[in-house]
């Protein structure tokens, strides 16, 4: 396991210390205080010139991301272990500013071990994420047929966005204006889709669009809380944006920055273009078990195969249904998907 490394602020003198952001971008949101000159941080990932600590000593944010360099001048150079923290610690710590459990052993990036098997005594527990313009009221008439066979060994915890839908949005208001027809509103996302993402136009319905986001810190973060309340959480199923949001938990789960679950569902998934905002993330494959489910006939998304690339080869499964951008096709052929699901959360959450 490699040492922790650690990092003394040396900048920030005339201003109270250096500025510390929510998130890697430098237009993630400005966390309150400043890092004070002095103050000693150990490293959690380094992504360029972009730090992600955990304060040791000091004044300031407890956990952020900073800058190492300011044009020429260096705001963060690389410091001894402090006498008191051993070298290796492989205590799990608490960051207050994100809810995110990161363990120290994972600074090196190495993978870290599933939880304990869900104990007989009681039901799974299983994260459920909506779509775009979607909300937990539409996504469980979506799950319906999974849920009538599924009441008395597996419980449904469902997360609705934080972002309202617009049918005024230039990506996902033609989106937003197909949902009214069936569902009552408001409707409800994580992240807010990138315009442009490898289309002329940005329409989120284009399969061929590499799939972006603007907030994703901020939708990780909401969750990663929400997760914490909720515990335990065993497995994660998610639908459309719901689904992509869920390879971002499943990264941060297989490397210790996040709440640790056995395995996720991916149903109807985008082409994977957030990857690119957290490549530290996915310097290795995700080592989770992962059951992704695409519709034959969908015309919104067609990620399945890019996102199959991401997790271990041996851990991943693909299947299909013969229906459009859904859950779920109709009466037989759905029974046999919910039998499906049932088997891939047993097998490995038990």
């Amino acid at each position: 396991m490699a040492e922790p490394q650690y990092w003394e602020v040396v900048g920030g003198k005339e201003g109270g210390g250096i500025v510390v952001r929510q998130g890697k971008e430098l237009s993630s949101q400005q966390l309150d205080g400043r890092l004070a000159t002095g103050a000693l941080v150990q490293q959690v990932a380094l992504v360029g010139e972009r730090l992600h600590y955990l304060k040791v000593r000091g004044d300031g944010p407890k956990s952020g991301w900073v800058s190492r360099k300011l044009k020429d001048k260096e705001l963060l150079v690389k410091a001894e272990a402090p006498a008191a923290a051993p070298a290796a610690s492989p205590a799990a710590i608490s960051v207050a500013s994100s809810a995110v459990v990161v363990d120290a052993a994972s600074s090196s990036g190495a993978p870290v071990p599933r939880p304990t098997p869900v104990p007989e005594s009681r039901k799974l527990r299983v994260l459920c994420l909506h779509g775009t313009a979607g909300s937990p009221a539409v996504l469980k008439t979506q799950f319906r047929p999974l849920m009538a066979k599924s009441g008395e060994d597996i419980e449904f915890i469902f997360h609705a966005g934080h972002l309202i839908c617009s049918e005024d949005d230039p990506v996902i208001g033609g989106q937003v204006k197909l949902m009214q027809k069936f569902f009552p509103p408001p409707f409800m996302q994580y992240a807010i889709p990138k315009r442009g993402d490898g289309t002329s136009d940005g329409r989120l319905e284009d399969p061929s669009t590499w799939r972006t986001y603007e907030e994703l810190d901020e939708c990780l973060k909401f969750t990663q809380e929400f997760m914490l309340k909720e515990a335990p959480i065993d497995a994660i199923l998610g639908f459309s944006q719901g689904s992509n949001i869920a390879t971002c938990l499943l990264a941060q789960a297989a490397l210790g920055l996040g709440a640790n679950v056995h395995c996720v569902v991916h149903m109807c998934t985008s082409l994977p273009g957030w990857k690119e905002l957290h490549p530290h993330l996915y310097e290795q494959p995700i080592a989770r078990p992962a059951l992704i489910i695409r519709g034959e006939k969908d015309p919104v998304v067609s990620g399945s195969d890019k996102i199959a690339e991401m997790y271990v080869p041996e851990m991943c499964k693909q299947k299909s249904h013969s229906d459009t951008h859904k859950p779920f096709p109709g009466a037989a052929e759905a029974q046999a998907l919910v039998e499906e699901i049932r088997t891939f959360l047993f097998q490995h959450c038990r």
